[in-house]
Parts: structure tokens; C-alpha cells; sequence
């Protein structure tokens, strides 16, 4: 803007200044219009300043506030680098609750994988044991099967052989005592039966020991199956609480991460509405300026162009 008047004067001094600084003038409020440099020149001169001090000193401020104001555009680019952090963040977020997620179901799985070995293995042995006794008792079996064949074997030999011994004992001495050979028949199949009731005790008690055996072995295999069975309810038991406190674990940081995610949202819309109250607050500030200054342009301007009007009218009368 062009000089100001210098305390009392009036608006002819004004028509004396040169269109050079008015242009300056114009030119700096047009780069600034929302400061009002004349009525600033006029305030500074009134105060005890010079000309050139009030309008240099005019001509640094509106460099200021070029240089500080605060455009749409710098607005608009703090949002989307307010957005594109809040965005990254969230996404190492989730990024990282994944790689947690994914490593608690490896371990999980590699606990599984190791319990189910060590069961098959556990079969397997129990199997393999439950095979080696049952193989042992058949041997056994057999071997006291073979016994009692030999036995059998060996009493139908003597039998025979005694039988035989009476037969030749019984043609030789038949006509001589017949009395004395019945008792002998008598005798020898008394002699018979006892050893046939005690082949037959014998061959009871090893059928009894064979039982008790077999019951003692089925006992035992079903006491190993019950000891088997506890344990892997035990181990299911283990992993169903692994399972529980895993997913657990995993709701409790779905909801912490929810939860930061919230507040980091409200936060991110409280630091949004208070730059666009701001930006309101400034965008109607600037809007009064504006229109003030657009009155005081309005106001100088007019009795200038009158002046110099006048002033033109004069130079042409005395030329003339």
C-alpha cells in the first residue's frame, strides 16, 4: 500500500506519493490481502514511527505471515501422513498378532505331535510285550503238553508192559494158583486205578496251574490297558488345557489390540476435530480480515484516484 498520512494531515499529502510505492503497497497486500498494512502504517506512524520504518517494518510482517500461514494444502498433507502412520501401525499390529498366533499353534501342534509319538510308541512297546508273554505261554503250553504226552506216553508203555508181564506171570501160573492170580489181577488193577486217579490229580493241578496262569496274564494285560487309558486321558486332559489357555491368550490380545486400536482412533478424531476447529477458527478470522480490508481498499482508494485526478487537471492547466 502507498504512504500513509503522518498524524493530522489530510488526504492531498496522499496524492503525493509516487505510483511506484503504491504499487509496492498494492503488490504486498495482494500476496497478503488479510493484513491490513495501511491501517498498520498509520498506527505504527501515529505511534512515533517514521514513514520508512512503519512501512518496512509493514512489508517484513506480511513476508511473516506468508512465510507461516498454514495452507489447505499443508492441512491436507498432515492428514493423509497422520492416516498413513495410523494405517502402518495398524498394520504392524496385526502383522505381529498373526506371527504370535501362528507361533503358539506351531508349538501347540509340535506338543501334539510329540505326545501322539511317544503314545504309538507306547502301544507299540505294550503290543509288542503283551505279544513276547502270550508267545512265552503258548511255549509253555506246549512244552507242558508235551509233557503230559510223555507222561501218557510213558504210563500207557508201562502199563502194557506190566500188562503184558501179567498176561505171560497170569499163562504161567494159572493152572497153578488161580486163587493167587485173581488176588494179583486184583492187585495190579487196584495198583492201575491208583495210578490212573493220580495221572488224573496231576494232570488237574497242571490244568488248574494252566488257569491261574491264564487268569493271572489277562490281569495283568487289563491292568496295563487301564494304566494305558489313564494315561492318555491324563495327556488329552493336558493338551484340552493348552488349547483353553492358547485361546485364551488369544482373546485376551484380540481385545488389547482392539482396545489400542480404539483409543488410537479417538485419539486420531480429537486431534482431527480440533485441527478443523482450528481450521474453521482461522478460515472465518481471515474471512472478517479480508472483508475489513476490502472496505478500507475501498475507502483509501477512491479519495486517491480523486486526488490524482485533481493533480492531472492542475498539470494540465499550467501547461496549458
Amino acid at each position: 500500500m502507498g504512504r500513509g498520512m503522518q498524524g493530522g494531515e489530510g488526504w492531498g499529502e496522499q496524492a503525493l506519493l509516487t505510483n511506484s510505492c503504491l504499487f509496492r503497497y498494492i503488490t504486498a497486500m495482494t500476496i497478503a490481502a488479510a493484513f491490513d498494512t495501511h491501517r498498520f502504517i498509520q498506527n505504527l506512524i501515529k505511534s512515533g514511527f517514521t514513514l520508512d520504518q512503519a512501512e518496512t517494518l509493514a512489508y517484513e510482517q506480511v513476508n511473516l505471515l506468508n512465510s507461516n500461514l498454514a495452507t489447505s494444502q499443508d492441512i491436507e498433507s498432515l492428514r493423509l501422513a497422520t492416516s498413513q502412520d495410523f494405517a502402518a501401525h495398524r498394520v504392524a499390529n496385526s502383522q505381529d498378532l498373526e506371527a504370535h498366533r501362528l507361533s503358539l499353534e506351531a508349538k501347540l501342534e509340535e506338543h501334539r505331535s510329540a505326545n501322539a509319538h511317544d503314545l504309538e510308541f507306547l502301544r507299540i512297546s505294550l503290543e509288542a510285550k503283551i505279544e513276547e508273554q502270550g508267545r512265552a505261554f503258548d511255549a509253555k503250553l506246549a512244552e507242558q503238553n508235551h509233557d503230559l504226552e510223555a507222561l501218557r506216553l510213558s504210563l500207557e508203555a508201562k502199563i502194557e508192559e506190566q500188562g503184558r508181564a501179567f498176561d505171560a506171570k497170569l499163562e504161567e501160573h494159572r493152572s497153578a494158583n488161580a486163587h493167587d492170580l485173581e488176588a494179583l489181577r486184583l492187585s495190579l488193577e487196584a495198583k492201575i486205578e491208583e495210578q490212573s486217579r493220580a495221572f488224573d490229580a496231576k494232570l488237574a493241578e497242571q490244568n488248574h496251574n494252566l488257569e491261574a496262569l491264564r487268569l493271572s496274564l489277562e490281569a495283568k494285560i487289563e491292568e496295563q490297558s487301564r494304566a494305558f487309558d489313564a494315561k492318555l486321558a491324563e495327556q488329552n486332559h493336558a493338551l484340552e488345557t493348552l488349547r483353553l489357555a492358547h485361546d485364551a491368550k488369544l482373546e485376551e490380545l484380540r481385545l488389547a489390540h482392539d482396545a489400542k486400536l480404539e483409543e488410537q482412533s479417538r485419539s486420531f478424531d480429537a486431534k482431527l476435530a480440533e485441527q478443523n476447529h482450528s481450521i474453521d477458527s482461522l478460515r472465518l478470522s481471515l474471512e472478517a480480515k479480508l472483508q475489513s480490508a476490502k472496505y478500507d481498499i475501498i475507502k483509501w482508494i477512491y479519495p486517491g484516484f480523486f486526488a490524482m485526478g485533481g493533480l492531472i487537471i492542475a498539470v494540465l492547466k499550467i501547461f496549458d
